[in-house]
């Protein structure tokens, strides 16, 4: 099925193919004009199809975008061969088949829910996937996408969290004419606000029909600034009506290094607290740049690099960079700033998307009078953190520069 975005391009070239055509009708005599006034006519024909397919298909992506996403179709022509294929080829289509975009236009990003059927019997599971909200020439964002992710319909998520100090395991041995213990489940509801991220730009009206310019500054600017401000969000978030980060969660597991310990010695210790405290096996470790850099270039008394981080990985640990893991305290010549360290399980905590990053076209103040326009970039999302205890967060690592 084709997207509202494409049939609008079809019309818009109809629309060209009419004046055209109508253009030559005006001077032409005869039997060519009787066959230009049926070419106007055939594409008038086609327009009203068009039209009436592009109702259905706006009700279409109403329904879906209410479920969490807008359904994006494959474009009509795929981008020339040999271009890599990134999420902003699949938004804009191919660039000979793109014709601008208008005042109002809307481009959505697809939210794909995919079926996973993993055998067990009687339970039905789904997994919610979201595909790469940023460019291939866009960085990695460490921890944010080492995350699951997930769409839903609320305002508001509300879950239940693991609650260590409550759960009992009171399981034992009975034995006749006595009362069977009872145990008790360790959880607390919890919730959490979706959140709205969202930034302007200004352009001129010439860029909004330049497929290439229009593509860098989707696929580069806007959408590598909505991500960003997603990665801080989930790790330093402090805003109680909207997304709470993992290092402001009062539940997370706070460490400190031991004296004498190097980074790995500390990254290995909260891998133990993270087992220990939740039950699960630690799988990632998240660390400021600096602290990565310090273990790449570790060396032994003779001067030989230790290589301590083997093929991205420490203590079987995915190694993730993330700018966001750092913090300052104090002002001016007092002023103190420290680079950490979090382990933890990546499946303890869930990034939720209800509305999957838009750019839309508009005109901001007297713009219109200079031919510029405004590119608005958002989308709507949340964090969900089910358990706290698989965080282990070291705040001062040691590492100086």
């Amino acid at each position: 099925m084709r997207s509202s975005i494409q049939i609008r391009n079809e019309v818009k070239d109809l629309d060209e193919r009419i004046s055209k055509a109508s253009a030559e009708f005006a001077s032409a005599e005869g039997d060519a004009k009787d066959a230009l006034r049926d070419q106007i006519n055939g594409y008038k024909g086609q327009q009203r199809a068009l039209n009436d397919m592009l109702d259905d298909v706006l009700a279409e992506e109403d329904r879906v975008r209410r479920g969490g996403g807008v359904p994006l179709a494959a474009p009509a022509a795929e981008p020339k061969a040999g271009a890599p294929k990134t999420v902003v080829d699949c938004l804009m289509g191919a660039r000979d088949e793109f014709k601008g975009l208008g005042f109002g236009d809307t481009l959505r990003f697809d939210v794909k829910d995919a079926y996973t059927d993993f055998g067990l019997p009687g339970i039905q599971q789904t997994d919610y996937s979201l595909p790469r909200q940023t460019s291939d020439a866009l960085p990695n964002f460490g921890f944010l996408d080492s995350l699951p992710t997930g769409t839903t319909k609320a305002d508001i998520l509300t879950y239940f969290e693991k609650n260590e100090s409550a759960y009992k395991n009171a399981a034992a041995v009975w034995t006749p004419g006595s009362r069977k213990p009872s145990s008790a489940m360790g959880w607390k509801q919890a919730s959490s606000y979706i959140e709205t991220i969202a930034h302007l730009m200004p352009v001129l009206e010439q860029q909004l029909s330049d497929y290439g310019q229009l593509k860098s500054l989707i696929g580069t600017e806007l959408l590598f600034g909505l991500r960003m401000a997603l990665a801080d969000k989930v790790l330093t978030g402090n805003d109680e009506n909207g997304i709470k980060g993992i290092l402001k969660n009062a539940s997370i597991q706070a460490y400190k290094a031991k004296a004498g310990d190097t980074v790995a010695d500390s990254v290995y210790r909260m891998g133990t607290d993270v087992f220990i405290g939740s039950g699960y096996q630690p799988t990632h470790v998240a660390m400021h740049p600096y602290v990565a850099e310090s273990l790449a270039l570790e060396k032994d008394k003779q001067g030989r690099y230790m290589n301590v981080v083997v093929n991205g990985n420490l203590w079987a640990l995915r190694v993730v960079e993330d700018l966001h893991l750092t913090e300052t305290t104090g002002a001016d010549s007092a002023a103190k700033t420290t680079y950490g360290v979090l382990t933890y399980w990546n499946q303890a905590a869930t990034v939720f998307t209800k509305e999957a990053n838009s750019v839309t076209v508009g005109l901001v103040g007297d713009q219109f009078a200079f031919n510029e326009a405004t590119i608005r970039a958002e989308g709507r999302h949340g964090l969900k953190v089910t358990y706290p205890k698989a965080f282990a967060y070291l705040a001062d690592s040691g590492i100086t520069r």
